[in-house]
């Protein structure tokens, strides 16, 4: 399928996500959340400016608030080691994981309130494209496809 889409072509763009299935104790509003949070990493390697605003937006952080991130980031098993995995993950957390079972203020040694700021300061500054009408509606979605099926085209 990958070949038949061109994406194992030179200079290629392209990026594949997953979802948990349904099944107990998976609610719609979890898989909504989760597609979400997937969709933003979708961006992350697909769209250069998103990535690079991503990056100036992680770097501009107090070391405070990184070093929240990152330890909320470790408890995951994530490889802290890697500072992009970390700005990568912190987009889809802060944005696009807005569900208090997954992602919380307290978490990263957050109050609410500047939790709250700060996804309005990532909105605020973040590139004009897609993903900004994702990152402010409500969760979960109408039941709609926002991609168009990979083999024909056609939207799913």
């Amino acid at each position: 399928m990958l070949a038949r889409m061109g994406w194992l072509q030179p200079g290629a763009n392209g990026a594949l996500i997953t979802v948990s299935a349904s099944g107990e104790g998976l609610d719609a509003t979890m898989r909504a959340v989760t597609l979400r949070h997937e969709i933003a990493h979708g961006a992350f390697y697909t769209v250069p400016a998103y990535r690079a605003y991503t990056r100036r937006f992680w770097q501009a952080l107090p070391e405070s608030e990184r070093a929240g991130f990152i330890a909320f980031l470790d408890q995951q098993g994530y490889d802290t080691a890697s500072e992009t995995l970390m700005y990568n993950e912190m987009q889809a957390y802060l944005v696009f994981t807005q569900d208090r079972r997954f992602f919380n203020a307290q978490v990263v040694n957050l109050s609410d309130m500047r939790l709250e700021a700060l996804r309005a300061s990532f909105l605020n500054g973040m590139p004009d494209f897609w993903l900004r009408d994702l990152a402010t509606q409500p969760v979960p979605l109408a039941a709609i496809s926002i991609c168009p099926d990979a083999l024909t085209g056609n939207p799913a």
